[in-house]
């Protein structure tokens, strides 16, 4: 039997999703290199439109490259450090740097909602790259 299926239209606002549904995980088994923090991953983007040989994002998420807005990204940071009481947040995204004015702009937006404190200047961030 040979199984087929239609190609799925690309998501191009991400904005539009929603946050993941952390509530139906057990949050407290995520944690860092065994360390005593509470962590979790985003991914900001789908998408690669580099096309490397070793690298499957393309495959995956087609040569598109979408990004969530800046606000959106700091927003669900937001949301991490409040309900889950995340300390560490690791980004997932094989293209993260791609666009430098967007990963200054997420900067820009987070030191803006730092006034607020809720992502306190000596929160740790984590930032996992893959560089094309």
């Amino acid at each position: 039997m040979m199984l087929s299926h239609l190609p799925v239209p690309l998501i191009m606002d991400l904005d539009r999703l929603p946050f993941p549904a952390l509530h139906l995980l057990p949050m407290d088994d995520y944690k860092l290199l065994n360390m005593k923090t509470n962590m979790a991953t985003m991914i900001t983007s789908r998408g690669c439109p580099m096309q490397c040989s070793f690298c499957a994002s393309a495959a995956l998420h087609g040569s598109n490259f979408r990004l969530r807005s800046p606000k959106n990204v700091v927003d669900e940071m937001e949301h991490l450090v409040e309900d889950y009481d995340v300390e560490t947040i690791a980004f997932m995204d094989n293209t993260f740097t791609l666009n430098r004015k967007r990963v200054e702009e997420i900067c820009a937006e987070i030191k803006k909602k730092k006034s607020g404190d809720t992502l306190g200047m000596y929160s740790p961030w984590i930032i996992y790259l893959e560089i094309c």
